[in-house]
């Protein structure tokens, strides 16, 4: 059913029930009937008298057009009234939908103004577009208050944990009241400065892997030297391979670790090596290296780069 013929049965059904039996059942139908039946019957046969007839076919015809207009009236009911009952549930609907709505647009509001008069503007904002929840807010707001800015967001972003944070804080502490302000905070950053003893240079940075005299090489490969007199740091300089020319053999053990391969050559005049490091399987099963040192009366004499 289109809305035109709708609109037609609904013009209809509100004007009543009443109405359209009277108006298309006994006057549209029945005296109508009447009337024209009345009119007929003399033409056909002049014996008939109008006057007499049509009384006797108005009390006939109104009561069976009544009953037909009552009928056509259900027939009307049966088109509409279902139609009308789907539509009132969407309309229905709609006004609860747009209700709801209205509610929901006024609760949102009332949440901002409170956000807003609880946290400022931004920080308010952030919290009423989700950009933060309100619960992750005061956590943040909280553990900056009690460690730092810059503390408490590490914390709060998972950089570190809370429980290492503590950890740290108490190390922290441990190293300056070993070594007071200065070297304690050197050491607990992993920093090495002038003047530090060895005890501190290795709870910064670990464990020396070699030691030739004054020199204390660390890393492994070496990537440190740190030349220390007196138990006082004097020179610091950083390595980059780890290896050079005229390098002992046990420092380069001490350095590269033990040789993945090695090959010998002796003379008479001297002992040759060739050292492999770093192997792994090959495609073709058999060990392949990454660099090859060799070495001649216990001295480095050389490396390269194989693959």
């Amino acid at each position: 059913m289109d809305d035109a013929q709708y609109n037609h049965l609904k013009n209809i059904y509100d004007k009543g029930k009443g109405r359209y039996v009277l108006v298309y059942g006994v006057l549209g139908g029945g005296l109508t009937f009447a009337i024209l039946f009345s009119l007929i019957i003399p033409l056909v046969d002049p014996t008939i008298n109008f006057g007499l007839l049509f009384p006797i076919m108005l009390v006939l015809s109104l009561p069976a057009c009544a009953l037909l207009g009552m009928s056509m009236w259900k027939s009307i009911e049966k088109q509409y009234l279902p139609v009308k009952h789907i539509k009132d549930e969407q309309v229905a609907s709609a006004e609860a939908a747009k209700k709801e709505s209205e509610a929901a647009k006024k609760a949102s509001e009332e949440r901002k103004k409170e956000l807003i008069k609880k946290y400022g503007e931004e920080d308010g904002m952030l919290i009423f577009k989700r950009k933060i929840s309100e619960t992750n807010y005061k956590k943040k707001k909280e553990l900056i208050k009690k460690y730092g800015e810059e503390d408490g967001m590490s914390i709060f972003e998972g950089e570190i944990s809370l429980k290492n944070y503590k950890a740290a804080a108490n190390w922290k502490k441990e190293l300056i009241k070993k070594y007071g302000e200065k070297f304690g905070l050197a050491v607990f950053e992993k920093k090495v400065h002038k003047g530090m003893s060895l005890a501190m240079v290795e709870d910064a940075i670990g464990k020396h892997k070699y030691k030739d005299g004054n020199d204390y090489y660390f890393g492994k490969p070496f990537n440190r030297k740190i030349v220390i007199v007196k138990d006082e740091v004097i020179e610091d300089k950083p390595f980059k391979d780890g290896i050079w020319i005229d390098m002992p053999k046990k420092m380069l053990t001490a350095s590269w670790g033990r040789a993945g391969e090695k090959k010998e050559t002796v003379t008479k005049s001297s002992i040759k090596q060739r050292l492999f490091y770093n192997g792994r399987k090959n495609r073709q099963g058999g060990k392949s290296f990454e660099y090859q040192v060799d070495v001649e009366d216990d001295l480095v004499v050389g490396w390269k780069e194989l693959e």
